[in-house]
């Protein structure tokens, strides 16, 4: 499974189910920015204008669901369930973990999110 395998609607699911776990700890590592920014580019968002209106894009998307676990873990499995066949769910599981360890902490909301999110994708 490579980047260039997603089509446009899984696209825009892996950024944010990125998103919403960057944010379900309420903090935003400068690592975790960078992060999304490589993911962006991996994504075939190559200009920065373009990678900004993007992210801009995800993060109203998921806006509504930040700040209430509960919510970003129902959001996250709903997106999570786009995800058909269990090497492209197993795939995007794995890049979410390593997403949101990229700064070195998990928090408690974090884990409970990758943990909710990554069981739902590994239910066939």
């Amino acid at each position: 499974m490579q980047w260039s395998d997603l089509d446009q609607e899984h696209r825009l699911a892996l950024l944010d189910l990125a998103v919403l776990g960057m944010y379900a700890d309420g903090h935003l590592a400068a690592v975790e920015d960078r992060r999304i920014d490589r993911l962006l580019g991996l994504l075939g968002m190559v200009g920065e204008v373009e990678r900004n209106r993007e992210y801009d894009a995800s993060v109203a998307r998921v806006r509504a669901h930040v700040g209430d676990p509960a919510a970003a873990i129902e959001h996250g499995v709903e997106l999570a369930s786009l995800f058909r066949g269990r090497d492209e769910r197993r795939w995007v599981s794995d890049a979410l973990r390593d997403l949101l360890a990229s700064d070195g902490r998990v928090s408690e909301r974090e884990e409970e999110f990758v943990e909710a999110v990554c069981d739902s994708l590994e239910e066939e």
